[in-house]
């Protein structure tokens, strides 16, 4: 599905004259990303880090299509998952608590729908965006490695193999128009992949806070 909208705009930006090739604008993004659901991912990750590249063709002066590819990382929060280690129920002793590897990776592609919510004139103006993709995500092994009662130990989890799934997309921004073609963006998501794994599925969810310039 992807793959074929992009065909289609190609083939529509090379049959159009430059007046309307002016509706194409390209886009780049850093992004901090929080992990929030579920709760197994939730315990041992807060936040990562990423960026997003794409284009936007405007179908009206109110209504466009955006496609993106988003790369984002999450590294495990020692924090975090110290207060798991030492919950009442698992090792409440346990001292010199280190984590090792455990970095998820996940790729997304996607294509929304983006609604600006703006008058005639206007060079200031919130948007909406909504759509679905697809998306590929892996993890490494967490080494969790403590002392406990004056042992050695060690707890693994989090390994994933490379799975991917579709992708729900929505995001809320805030576009400020700039001289020229270019602006300046900042948005906040909302993500959810829905991945199946061995032992059952997992809605992994995460919200990225974009700040980003069209050009």
């Amino acid at each position: 599905m992807v793959l074929m909208s992009i065909v289609l705009l190609l083939l529509s930006a090379v049959f159009t004259n430059n007046a309307h090739a002016r509706k194409l604008t390209f886009f780049v993004a850093p992004e901090i990303d929080l992990a929030v659901a579920p709760e197994d991912v939730a315990d041992y990750y807060s936040q990562g880090i990423g960026g997003a590249l794409g284009f936007e063709y405007a179908l009206s002066t109110k209504l466009s299509l955006v496609w993106t590819a988003n790369y984002k990382t999450f590294a495990p929060d020692v924090d975090l998952i110290s207060e798991t280690i030492t919950a009442p129920d698992e090792y409440p002793n346990a001292t010199n608590i280190s984590v090792q590897d455990g970095t998820i990776y996940a790729a997304v592609f996607s294509v929304v729908a983006k609604a600006k919510l703006k008058g005639g004139g206007s060079s200031f103006w919130p948007y909406l965006k909504a759509g679905g993709g697809v998306s590929a995500v892996a993890a490494d092994e967490i080494i969790v490695n403590f002392t406990d009662a004056g042992s050695p130990m060690q707890e693994f989890a989090g390994e994933l193999d490379l799975t991917t799934a579709p992708s729900l997309i929505a995001a809320f921004g805030l576009e400020l128009k700039r001289g020229g073609s270019g602006s300046f963006f900042v948005e906040v998501g909302f993500e959810i992949y829905y991945l199946k794994t061995d032992t059952g599925d997992l809605n992994l969810t995460t919200v990225p806070i974009r700040l980003g310039f069209s050009f």
